[in-house]
C-alpha cells in the first residue's frame, strides 16, 4: 500500500467535509462486537483549530476568549475506539466509541497540561498543581484511585491496563495490580536515578532517566536489561519498542526503532528508517521519521509500513485501531479504522 495523495480533509478552515456514510460503514464492517456502531476519530467541529489562545504568565491558564472562536491542538492520545485531546487553553476533549458517558465528559473544572489512555479510561495531569485526575472507566483491578495522586506535585503520568504511574520529583510512582508494579529504587536524593519520563502499556510499562538509560517491569516477556541510550520508548501489548538516542551532532537518530517482546513478527520488525517520536497500543505501533511522516505497523498485515501524510507531522498516537496526529500547527488528523482505508474518518453530524 503506497502513501496517499494527502490525508484528506484536515480542521484549519472551518468546514468540516461531507461524510461519505457508505465508507465509514466499510471502515467499521469488520470490527468486532457485530453490533459495532460508527464512531468519530476526528476532532470534534466545535474545536476547529485556528490560531494558539493567549495564556496568562502569571497563573498558566488561559485568557478569556469570545464564545465559539475554535482552537488548536496540545496534545492528542489514541485509545480503544476512541481519542482524548488536550487544547491549547488546557481543557480535555474525548470523542469516538467511548463505551461509558463518563469517558465522554472530562472533569470541566479543571485545566491539564497533560494527559494519556489506556483502554476506556483516560488520566490528565492538572495545570497549575500536577496532580492526577481520572475519569472513564475505573482504575486498574476496579481499585479506587489512590489519594496521593490528587495531592499534586507530579511531572509526568502515563495509564496503562495494569497499572497508574506518575513521576514526583524525578522519582517514580506507580499503583495498581502488585505484581506489576516496579521494584523500590532510591531516589535522585540517595543516588537513585533522575527519571525524565514513563510510558506504561497494556501490561507493563518503561522508564528513560536523565541519561538515556531505560528500565521496564511488569510485563515478563521484556528483557532485564537495555544496553545503549534512548530518547523515546513505546509499550503495547507482549512487546515494546524504543528510539535509540542520537549521536552527538546528529539530530535524528541514525537506526530503526528496536522492539522486544514476544508479539508477533509483524509488531517486532519495525521498517528500516531514522524515526523521531513512536507510539504504540496492543498490537499496533507508530512512529514519525525525520521529515514528520507517520509509519505504522503492527499484526494486521496490510499494516506493515503504512504512511500517512507528506510531513510536518510532530507527534503520532497509536489507537487499537486507529491513529491520530498533530501537525506543527497545532492540527488534529485521524485515520483509520480499517488501515486500507487511510483516509481522514470525519465526524457524524451532530454527534457533539
Amino acid at each position: 500500500l503506497g502513501p496517499p495523495d494527502d490525508l484528506g480533509p484536515v480542521f484549519d478552515e472551518g468546514v468540516l467535509p461531507e461524510l461519505d456514510a457508505g465508507a465509514l460503514d466499510l471502515a467499521v464492517a469488520d470490527l468486532d462486537p457485530p453490533d459495532f456502531e460508527p464512531f468519530d476519530l476526528a476532532p470534534p467541529p466545535d474545536a476547529l483549530p485556528v490560531d494558539a489562545e493567549p495564556v496568562d504568565p502569571v497563573l498558566d491558564q488561559p485568557l478569556p476568549r469570545e464564545p465559539g472562536e475554535p482552537l488548536r491542538w496540545r496534545h492528542l492520545a489514541a485509545g480503544d475506539g476512541y481519542t482524548c485531546g488536550l487544547r491549547n487553553d488546557g481543557r480535555a476533549r474525548c470523542w469516538g466509541d467511548l463505551g461509558r458517558e463518563g469517558l465522554r465528559v472530562p472533569p470541566v473544572d479543571r485545566y491539564f497540561q497533560d494527559l494519556d489512555v489506556d483502554g476506556k479510561r483516560a488520566c490528565g495531569l492538572t495545570n497549575p498543581g500536577g496532580a492526577i485526575v481520572c475519569w472513564g472507566d475505573a482504575f486498574p483491578m476496579a481499585q479506587p484511585l489512590p489519594p496521593r495522586f490528587a495531592l499534586g506535585g507530579y511531572s509526568a503520568l502515563s495509564v496503562g491496563g495494569k497499572m497508574l504511574c506518575g513521576i514526583r520529583e524525578h522519582t517514580l510512582d506507580c499503583a495498581g495490580e502488585a505484581s506489576r508494579l516496579p521494584p523500590a529504587v532510591p531516589g535522585p536524593n540517595e543516588g537513585g536515578p533522575v527519571i525524565m519520563r514513563v510510558v506504561a502499556g497494556a501490561e507493563g510499562a518503561c522508564t528513560l532517566d536523565a541519561q538515556g538509560s531505560m528500565a521496564c517491569f511488569g510485563d515478563a516477556s521484556f528483557p532485564a536489561a537495555y544496553p545503549g541510550r534512548y530518547s523515546e520508548v513505546a509499550v503495547g501489548k507482549g512487546h515494546m519498542c524504543a528510539v535509540a538516542s542520537p549521536e552527538e551532532g546528529d539530530p535524528v537518530p541514525v537506526q530503526a526503532p528496536t522492539c522486544w517482546g514476544t508479539a508477533a513478527v509483524g509488531i517486532l520488525t519495525p521498517p528500516a528508517g531514522r524515526w523521531t517520536r513512536i507510539d504504540a497500543e496492543r498490537d499496533r505501533t507508530c512512529a514519525l521519521d525525520a521529515v514528520g511522516v507517520a509509519t505504522c505497523w503492527g499484526a494486521n498485515p496490510q499494516e506493515v509500513n503504512v504512511r500517512f501524510g507528506d510531513g510536518g507531522l510532530r507527534e503520532v498516537a497509536a489507537g487499537k485501531s486507529h491513529a491520530c496526529a498533530l501537525t506543527g500547527a497545532g492540527v488534529g488528523q485521524c485515520w483509520g479504522p480499517d488501515p486500507s482505508l487511510p483516509e481522514v474518518i470525519v465526524p457524524l453530524p451532530g454527534s457533539f
